[in-house]
């Protein structure tokens, strides 16, 4: 009777055990990415988060630790080198047999150049002197911010339903019909947010700096340009003199930081010129990294645009 009752045991927990142990071990960069990759792993295994979002992608680096967790991961899943530049060396010196998923380059993904001229500044790269990179130019102005875009978002749960179910069969109908779960509530959520956001459309406003570009596009909110003006690595002083002399002629009511930048300098100019200062948070700075915080971020970026730019 004991021996029946230990089979029966392993049967039901150790097939448990061996088919959760078949789900490959997935790591993630960004917050809003990695909830996509959740949602589509649903029930079958939490995918690991590299940042949390506190500080800039475009120039954070790794600790040790972090280095040990891409080590490890067998699939890492990242924008690219024109987002998480910082990481390049590191995300495209794969160990072998670990599996790489560079968005950027996958069919389906809307991609457009980094907005750059007027009031949009210019924009450099921060590579060091000594990086023998040999990546195009073009791929490194590409403007990286590409999950703003709902359809992106769809694109990027397609590609990783379809990469997993490459690299564990065993697992791809739940791959499949979990990312068809995911597609259908960014159908609701992009439904939701073009209702939301009517009331603010075509009301121009400035960010500090720009990754907002792939939400316009989509939403048809109205960016005019930036504060710092070169790329993601401090305050031009001619340029912020210039679109700041703009804000006031010009009477632009809503000046967009975002959690990653310091704001004392933004908050003490913009008061004086009687702008509004409000915070887009396209990252998920403090929600809990599973598969909703990518809504709830989104929802979130759509309620900041409604009340920094006078919607009812």
């Amino acid at each position: 009777m004991l021996k029946h009752i230990y089979f029966l045991f392993y049967l039901f927990f150790g097939f448990s055990i061996t088919a959760r142990a078949s789900v490959p071990n997935v790591l993630v960069t960004i917050k809003p990415i990695h909830s996509l990759v959740a949602g589509v792993m649903a029930d079958l295994k939490s995918p690991t988060l590299l940042m949390s979002g506190e500080k800039s992608p475009h120039t954070q680096h790794l600790k040790p630790s972090e280095v040990r967790q891409i080590n490890a991961a067998q699939v890492v899943v990242w924008v690219g080198p024109s987002y998480e530049s910082a990481l390049q060396r590191i995300i495209e010196t794969p160990k072998i047999g670990q599996h790489i998923i560079t968005l950027q380059e996958k069919k389906g993904m809307k991609l457009y150049p980094m907005r750059q001229g007027g009031l949009w500044g210019t924009h450099t790269h921060g590579h060091d002197e000594g990086d023998s990179s040999e990546h195009d130019h073009n791929e490194l102005d590409i403007d990286g911010h590409l999950w703003l875009d709902p359809e992106n978002a769809k694109a990027i749960v397609r590609v990783i339903a379809e990469e997993l179910s490459a690299l564990d069969p065993e697992h791809q109908i739940e791959y499949r019909t979990n990312a068809q779960n995911v597609i259908s509530r960014l159908e609701d959520l992009d439904r939701d947010l073009k209702e939301v956001l009517m009331p603010v459309r075509e009301k121009p406003y400035v960010v500090y700096h720009d990754g907002t570009q792939y939400f316009d596009r989509h939403f048809k909110t109205r960016g005019i340009g930036v504060l710092i003006g070169d790329s993601h690595y401090g305050i031009n002083a001619q340029h912020f003199l210039q679109i700041s002399e703009y804000i006031r002629d010009q009477k632009v009511s809503c000046v967009f930081t975002e959690p990653q930048f310091p704001t004392d300098i933004i908050n003490s100019l913009m008061d004086k010129a009687g702008t509004r200062i409000e915070t887009l948070d396209y990252l998920g700075v403090g929600l809990e990294a599973d598969d909703d915080a990518y809504f709830l971020m989104m929802r979130n970026l759509g309620m900041a645009f409604l009340k920094g730019l006078g919607g009812s």
